[in-house]
């Protein structure tokens, strides 16, 4: 697994990890995810208890889907903001995801894109001449209080 890992600098950490959309994609962005929140961790130790399990949620679902509904390359990227972690998947589909009803039956899905809206701050999906991009705010910190 090769993926860039900006450990020290203005921003860091952040991750670029681009994948092929083949078999075992998901496990990848989460051993590569799983290295950010461990320096994000380091220099920033979350103050709400479940934010990296969050992180790695929003990634694995917004990973899967781009596989599933988006076949070919994608980009993986995070970066840490003050008081949260910006995920983003770009995929080679110019369509953005759709809610649909959740599937128990025949194991089809339809839990991963109400997840990411349910854990993200903010879910942004951004069209481009050659797909798009989803960008997912996730809280790793309360926002600082307001005034003096």
């Amino acid at each position: 697994m090769e993926f860039h890992l900006l450990v020290e600098g203005v921003g860091a950490p952040q991750l670029r990890l681009d994948l092929d959309g083949g078999t075992g994609t998901a496990g990848t962005a989460r051993e590569a995810v799983t290295a950010f929140l461990t320096a994000l961790t380091r220099v920033c130790r979350p103050t709400r208890r479940g934010a990296p399990g969050d992180v790695l949620l929003v990634v694995s679902e917004l990973v899967t889907n781009a596989v599933r509904h988006a076949p070919g390359a994608l980009t993986l990227c995070l970066a840490r903001l003050p008081g949260e972690v910006q995920v983003t998947v770009r995929d080679g589909n110019p369509f953005g995801p759709r809610a649909r009803p959740p599937d128990l039956r025949s194991g089809t899905g339809g839990f991963g894109w109400p997840t990411v809206q349910r854990l993200a701050r903010e879910v942004r999906v951004v069209p481009h001449r050659d797909g798009k991009e989803i960008h997912a705010y996730v809280p790793w910190d309360p926002p600082p209080p307001d005034g003096p």
